[in-house]
């Protein structure tokens, strides 16, 4: 009797051991995939900060581009009316006068 019941609790110890190896197993694959998602993520937000600022640049640009040519279309409206108060250069600062330069 008492090498039946040693028997049996050495056979549930055996399987608790290989249930708790396997789950460990599958505790250590999921701390590697937790940690991979972690990077691709890390990795996917600083492309997008990268965008974004790109983004806020052009944005800026454009914005600059819509003045100069709403500047440009008042010169021109008033050169075709026969009374310039103003220069084209006199329009806009030097700045955005050495950005278009650039572009163009």
């Amino acid at each position: 009797m008492k090498k039946d019941a040693l028997l049996d609790k050495s056979t549930v110890l055996d399987e608790v051991s290989q249930l708790t190896d396997a789950l460990r197993g599958e505790a250590a694959d999921g701390r590697a995939t937790g940690a991979q998602l972690a990077a691709a993520a890390n990795s996917y937000q600083q492309k997008l900060r990268a965008v974004t600022r790109k983004m806020m640049a052009t944005i800026s640009e454009l914005s600059l581009y819509q003045v100069s040519s709403s500047l440009f279309m008042q010169w021109l409206a008033g050169t075709t009316q026969g009374h310039v108060s103003a220069s084209l250069s006199d329009m806009l600062p030097e700045s955005a006068w050495q950005l278009i330069g650039q572009e163009g």
